[in-house]
């Protein structure tokens, strides 16, 4: 494929992504502003032992219906270690995103949990289960993931990459972690400004849910490296519930200080597909409670792409990224 057919691939892409996750922000007006359903949960493991269990529960539920790349995976040394990272993959993709960094991770002494986000990771490329996913199925996940995680190592960090940064940003709020760091968080898509999110959070979702192609040439037909284990198609209803574990998760921060010890957040200035104020609102908040939270942007002039964590993805720039981020994981 030559550079102006990619291009315009991308510039599809890119149009047709933006105009569906506007039409989920816009969705957004019909979220409720109810939020208690959206708390957390604990209880976490106390041994090694006791983690293991509840992993194996939570690996229970990837039936044979989940892509093998996708299921909920534990890179373990065999016993307890000093530190211990979950990795929340982003949407529509699973956990083989992040597989390349939590070797890394591993290999650096790290317990690293991949874990399956709810209705991720099946064989069905259309990604129909999108539709049907709700707020409260994504907290509980992450309460389970936190939970196992607080017994595979004496320090515990919560990262993730867009939808996986709302739900590291909510589990930095709610859960006493040692370190969070969400990258590049979808709290709003790009294109839609703090004032429009902000009206839409006050009755309930009541509009049909939209499925949009990510690639509006190739459709399901992609047979590139990244088709055997993501969805070739996003949900307006699914975004919707992301961002209101996001919304929560900027209320709250408002209103306390996360209950993470210690904070980061990694954004892309080049990134067009999410709104970057909504991450600085973050960042702000969390400086107020906790001035040293740390930053780190990937500056504009490196063109990175959303999605700067899978290696598959063709504009990827892995090699630059990953010291960077395993250098701002290390710091907490």
């Amino acid at each position: 494929m030559d550079n102006e057919s990619l291009r315009r691939r991308l510039g599809l892409s890119a149009a047709a992504t933006g105009a569906a996750l506007l039409g989920a922000a816009l969705a957004l007006a019909l979220v409720p502003t109810r939020t208690h359903t959206l708390r957390s949960h604990a209880n976490p493991a106390r041994i090694y032992g006791e983690a293991l269990a509840k992993l194996a529960a939570l690996q229970a539920e990837d039936g044979v219906e989940v892509v093998e790349h996708c299921r909920t995976t534990l890179l373990e040394h065999g016993q307890q270690t000093q530190r211990a990272i979950v990795l929340f993959h982003g949407f529509t993709n699973c956990p083989y995103q992040f597989r390349e960094l939590g070797e890394q991770l591993h290999r650096q002494g790290y317990t690293v949990l991949l874990p399956r986000m709810p209705r991720h990771g099946l064989r069905d490329r259309l990604g129909r289960p999108l539709a049907e996913l709700r707020a409260e199925e994504l907290v509980r996940f992450v309460d389970r993931c936190v939970d196992i995680l607080a017994g595979l190592g004496a320090h515990t960090t919560v990262a993730g990459l867009s939808a996986g940064g709302v739900l590291t940003a909510w589990a930095a709020q709610m859960r006493e972690i040692d370190y969070a760091v969400p990258m590049s968080p979808a709290f709003a898509p790009g294109g839609v400004g703090l004032r429009a999110v902000r009206t839409g959070m006050h009755v309930a979702l009541r509009t049909p849910n939209r499925f949009g192609w990510w690639d509006a040439v190739l459709r399901d037909q992609d047979s590139g490296p990244m088709s055997s284990y993501t969805y070739a198609r996003h949900s307006s209803h699914a975004f919707a519930q992301i961002m209101r574990v996001g919304a929560l998760a900027l209320a709250s921060a408002a209103k306390q200080p996360p209950l993470a010890r210690n904070l980061a957040v990694v954004w892309n200035a080049a990134d067009e597909r999410i709104n970057n104020a909504f991450v600085a609102q973050l960042i702000a908040r969390w400086q107020h409670w906790h001035p040293s939270t740390h930053t780190y942007v990937f500056p504009a002039p490196m063109a990175l792409i959303h999605d700067f964590i899978d290696p598959r993805q063709q504009l990827q720039q892995v090699a630059a990224v990953y010291p960077q981020l395993i250098e701002v994981l290390a710091r907490g």
